[in-house]
């Protein structure tokens, strides 16, 4: 019998049921995540709500790139402003030795 995450049963237009446990596995070999997998009797067809659950999880996912992309834009920003002496000669911009730092 076939056992399924909830988002690839969803992608096959069918979900969990409300009374269905699942049983929980690592997702690859490598163990780095888990997650719960249903077998083909604990879901049911229902294309709507299985369209829901995917454009859901692909908010979520977005959302989290967006974070990501936003946290590596002030990476760097900041690095950036951290470069020696001899970087911003190396670029053709002379620092200013009055300058102070911004905290």
């Amino acid at each position: 019998m076939e056992a399924l995450t909830a988002l690839q049963w969803a992608k096959e237009g069918y979900v969990p049921n409300a009374d269905a446990i699942g049983n929980e596995r690592w997702t690859n070999c490598h163990h780095a995540q888990k997650a719960t997998y249903y077998k083909a009797s604990e879901v049911h067809e229902n294309a709507d709500a299985a369209r829901e659950i995917i454009k859901l999880n692909r908010k979520e996912y977005n959302q989290a790139s967006k974070k990501r992309e936003e946290k590596r834009k002030k990476a760097i920003a900041f690095r950036e402003l951290m470069k020696t002496e001899w970087q911003w000669l190396q670029e053709g911009r002379i620092p200013n030795p009055n300058a102070r730092w911004e905290y």
